[in-house]
């Protein structure tokens, strides 16, 4: 007989292929990697997602639309603070080291690029008159990529200087340069200025002066207020209609006491406080509504 007819073959007599042996060790270090990598990730969301006042950290967040751009707050909206004046500021950072200056201004970045949204304790205002000693383009070691920041110094506390930074579009940015220039003797001429750029152009100013001798009903003032900008402005019979309370007036063609007002409205903080919490309350009393209603009503007046 051949041998081949008494072959065992015990695989195939049941029908089943031989098992592998598995591979641990593979197993192990893949997971291994799987676990790093997952640990890795982790850290980095927190390093992105809590420390987004770093420039990397802030333009990551912005390309995935996990942060708002940074807003202006209208007066009655804007988070609970103090007003501190440039003496005030200076004691109470004076005394603490580097490490500490990093720390707080961390979190003040922070809180601004949150929108002062959950932030612990008083937001702190800054208040007072600061001299422009040169300005520049944010770069891209910047937070912000585009805008303007201008190195400042307190007019009534000279020890204190102070960075502005101003955040835009690549297209306000000429207007911006022109309007931050350093060491001005005489005004700057802008021309037309549109709409999209007038308004953060007055919220940047230090005050508003309208002394029109004849005004029909005042625009450029109200605009001011909607803007929360300190307003100086003639007694012009429609001027003091639209501005009421909020705006300080003065005789019209009174160089003297239009010179005064000025003086008062830059220098006395709490004067400036007061108006620019009125302003937009007293702008938003007037509505194309409210006009329109006034319009028909004279309209119908004048038929009878």
């Amino acid at each position: 007989m051949a041998r081949d007819y008494f072959r065992y073959e015990p695989a195939q007599s049941y029908g089943r292929s031989r098992r592998k042996k598995t591979n641990f060790f593979g197993w192990a270090v893949a997971i291994l990697l799987l676990t790093g990598f997952a640990f890795a990730a982790w850290l980095g969301s927190f390093y992105i997602f809590w420390q987004p006042e770093r420039p990397q950290s802030y333009r990551i967040l912005k390309k995935l639309h996990k942060i708002e751009p940074a807003k202006r707050f209208e007066l009655t909206a804007a988070p609970a603070g103090e007003f501190l004046t440039s003496k005030q500021l200076y004691d109470r950072y004076i005394a603490m080291s580097p490490t500490e200056l990093a720390t707080v201004n961390a979190a003040l970045v922070r809180n601004y690029i949150r929108n002062f949204q959950q932030v612990p304790g008083l937001v702190p205002y800054v208040v007072g008159r600061f001299n422009i000693m040169q300005a520049r383009e944010l770069t891209p070691n910047d937070v912000f990529l585009s805008g303007m920041v201008a190195l400042t110094n307190a007019v009534d506390h000279g020890e204190v200087l102070m960075e502005h930074v101003y955040p835009a579009d690549p297209q306000a940015l000429p207007l911006m340069k022109q309007t931050l220039a350093t060491g001005l003797e005489d005004a700057v001429v802008l021309g037309y200025v549109r709409d999209d750029e007038l308004p953060p152009l007055l919220r940047g100013a230090a005050a508003f002066c309208y002394p029109s001798r004849y005004e029909g009903f005042g625009l450029p003032l109200l605009e001011a207020l909607a803007c929360a900008v300190p307003a100086v402005a003639s007694d012009d019979p429609a001027l003091l209609e639209v501005a009421g309370a909020c705006a300080l007036q003065f005789p019209r063609g009174d160089v003297e006491a239009l010179t005064h007002a000025l003086t008062r409205i830059i220098e006395d903080t709490q004067l400036r406080i007061s108006l620019i919490r009125k302003g937009p309350a007293r702008a938003a009393e007037f509505t194309w509504e409210r006009s329109a209603t006034a319009h028909l009503a004279a309209y119908r007046e004048a038929a009878l």
